[in-house]
Parts: C-alpha cells; sequence; structure tokens
C-alpha cells in the first residue's frame, strides 16, 4: 500500500461469513454490480448464478471476463475459457451487469476442482485496478504460445493462449495511441515472432469484422480481434428488414429492429399507427453497408408510451422503401 514499505505488514481484520442463502440485490440497466461469492465450494459460473444468467450481459472477474457480443437479451456470450476453466471461487469479486433488476442466491449445485491462471513467461507488464477485456480469436493451425499487447512499444497487457479462442486483460485506461499485437512462439525462437499492426475488430453496429487497428482512447468496453487467415468482411447481398419479438410488450422488453443494408447509403426508418400516422423516426442518416439493431421502446416522439395495438415500420432508402407490421401488446 506504500512504496516505501520495507517489510510486510500484518494487518488484522474481523467479519463474519455470509449465510449461503443470502439474497443479493443486482441493479439493472447495465450498472456495475460488485458482488462477493462466498461459498466454499468452488464452482463453474453458469451453475453459481443459475437461472439469473439469462439476464446477464457480463461478468468481469480479476483475470478474465465473460460477456454478450451485443447489448441485447439473447445475444451470443462471448466466453474465452473452457467449462472447467470457468469457475468461481471462495473470495473472488465479481463485477456483473444486467439488463433489468433482479434478486437472486447463489446456487449450491456441487463442486468442480479450481482454476489456477497461467502466467506469462515471454512478456512482462504491470497489472493496474482495471481493464479492457480483447477478446481474440486464432486459427486452429497457427496458435501461439502467447500474446501481447503493447502502445508505442510498452507491453499493456498479455496471456497464455490455451484454445483458439483467448482473452488479454489490456491495462490501457487513460492511455493514448494504437494497439500493436505480437504472437511468441516458443517452439520457434523469438526471431520467428510475429508483430501484427493490421487485423479484424468486431464492430457491433454493423455486425461485421473490419480490418481496422484499435486506438487506445475510443474507450470501448471490450474489442474482439481476429487473426484467423480466412477472416473476410461479409457484407449483406440484399436490403432488409424484420423485428422480433413480434408481438412485444415495451413495459417488459423493447423490440429490436434489425436491417441489413447492401450498400452505403441514406436510410430512414419510421414508425407510423394504423392511420398512417407518424409515431416515431428510430433512424436517420448515411450508413456503411452492414447489418444494424435499433431498440424500439414503444414510445413516440415526445417520449409517451402509445396504446396497444398494429403499428406499421417503414425501411425508406434512395432506390427502395420496406414496409413491415409488429404488434404491441401490454
Amino acid at each position: 500500500m506504500s512504496d516505501d514499505l520495507q517489510d510486510y505488514v500484518d494487518l488484522e481484520i474481523s467479519g463474519f461469513l455470509e449465510n449461503k442463502n443470502t439474497e443479493i440485490h443486482l441493479w439493472g440497466n447495465m450498472e456495475e454490480n460488485w458482488i462477493g461469492y462466498f461459498l466454499e465450494e468452488t464452482q463453474s459460473i453458469e451453475d453459481a448464478f443459475g437461472s439469473a444468467m439469462d439476464n446477464i450481459y457480463s461478468i468481469q472477474m480479476q483475470h478474465w471476463e465473460m460477456r454478450m457480443q451485443e447489448m441485447e437479451p439473447g445475444a451470443p456470450w462471448i466466453i474465452p475459457k473452457t467449462e472447467e476453466e470457468q469457475t468461481v471461487q471462495y473470495g473472488d469479486m465479481l463485477i456483473v451487469k444486467c439488463f433489468e433488476e433482479m434478486d437472486f442466491q447463489w446456487n449450491n449445485n456441487g463442486s468442480v476442482p479450481p482454476h489456477e491462471e497461467k502466467e506469462t513467461s515471454y512478456f512482462t507488464f504491470t497489472e493496474q485496478a482495471d481493464y479492457v477485456p480483447i477478446f481474440v480469436e486464432f486459427d486452429p493451425e497457427n496458435l501461439p504460445d502467447e500474446i501481447g499487447v503493447s502502445v508505442d512499444g510498452e507491453c499493456k497487457g498479455a496471456s497464455v493462449v490455451e484454445d483458439t479462442l483467448s482473452q488479454i486483460c489490456v491495462y490501457i485506461i487513460g492511455c493514448n495511441g494504437e494497439l500493436e499485437f505480437e504472437l511468441y512462439y516458443d517452439n520457434k525462437g523469438t526471431g520467428s515472432n510475429l508483430n501484427i499492426k493490421d487485423y479484424f475488430v468486431y464492430n457491433p453496429e454493423t455486425k461485421l469484422k473490419e480490418k481496422m487497428t484499435i486506438k487506445v482512447d475510443e474507450n470501448k468496453d471490450y474489442y474482439l480481434v481476429s487473426f484467423k487467415a480466412n477472416e473476410s468482411e461479409t457484407v449483406p447481398k440484399h436490403l432488409s428488414i424484420q423485428n422480433f419479438p413480434n408481438p412485444f410488450n415495451p413495459d417488459i422488453i423493447g423490440t429490436t429492429v434489425q436491417y441489413s443494408l447492401p450498400q452505403e447509403t441514406d436510410v430512414t426508418i419510421t414508425i407510423y399507427n394504423i392511420k398512417g400516422q407518424l409515431v416515431k423516426r428510430i433512424v436517420k442518416g448515411m450508413q456503411s453497408p452492414g447489418i444494424y439493431n435499433v431498440i424500439w421502446n414503444g414510445k413516440d416522439e415526445t417520449g409517451n408510451s402509445i396504446s396497444n395495438g398494429i403499428y406499421f415500420y417503414q425501411l425508406s432508402t434512395k432506390n427502395k422503401t420496406i414496409l413491415k407490421k409488429m404488434l404491441l401488446v401490454r
């Protein structure tokens, strides 16, 4: 706790062990919930949280994190660990973000062996109080032993590669510059290491992996990077639009309007009532090709909740217009 401290100091702290059935309150709307795991048994994350997993967006721990790929219920999970490695054990602190407010109790479904994190031998870096997770996809035919991330030549995080999906805890909060990756191959010697400046990065807005570099000051929650040899950007072939769920109850969850653009275009998406009157304009502007999601919460232009019934949503571009209907039921 002090840079001038020469010897270790013992701190006496009194406390008590919480009852296993203690109820924990979790706030929604992506607020950070700091919670401790106080069961004596080591469990897998999914067993420990049980049915509460359906309402969780991300779980961050000291050395790794799991999260949904998009900020919407039902999106695919990014999990950089095998089932045997996804463990939580006595004394762990977790930062959990939820879609909705809820109460839960730690489940007690037996125990599994604890998993110890492997430390890098080639890369060295300084841990800080918080990190940004970078998930990296590798070609199964070209797995390095370790991967490191640097800014201006200084290593900001590294990890041992154990599978085709790995995670690096990168300590770049407050930094500036561009990220550079280095792949370390123990059996090839240091002369065969690869410094990578160009890579594919997943864009949650377009749902495409785009060739770009990561600028540290972007302040993103996470990054999904691919080093796969056959990775390429996939552009939709047709203009389309749909919504889900349909019917939907905005008091429980809004409806997601998903649309695909095969080329860059000026696009407008508008919602009308059954009389043809404007209810809400949810998209307007020039957009690049890709697949987009926008959530409508059942409110009009003035922010007022609208009544039950059939509504129409219209996607308009310079060359084409698509009209579909949805049902709002409370």
